[in-house]
């Protein structure tokens, strides 16, 4: 990924810590995520649009969950612990 994506050279992969390395991938997966939110949104109005009588409509989130869904959920306090536990590189649960 972070040769790929990230589009990082060798040598300046190298000299990352885990910690700056974490918060780079996170900010691709951000962006990432951000730029698939405006196709979700848009598949959603149409899918709500042409609904068959009878049907509910559905949310964003339900149609096409994305990895920024869990953090739009939390509050700060939880916001910050999970911020801390990628800086940490460290296994966790979203």
């Amino acid at each position: 990924m972070a040769l790929g994506e990230i589009q990082l050279k060798p040598d300046e992969f190298w000299v990352l810590t885990n910690g700056e390395l974490m918060a780079m991938i996170r900010g691709y997966v951000v962006r990432r995520d951000l730029d698939s939110s405006n196709h979700r949104s848009l598949f959603t109005l149409m899918r709500n649009v042409h609904k068959g009588k009878g049907e509910s409509t559905i949310k964003p989130q339900d149609a096409w969950p994305l990895d920024i869904d869990v953090e739009f959920t939390m509050d700060i306090d939880e916001r910050i612990e999970f911020y801390k536990k990628i800086a940490k590189n460290s296994k966790f649960k979203a």
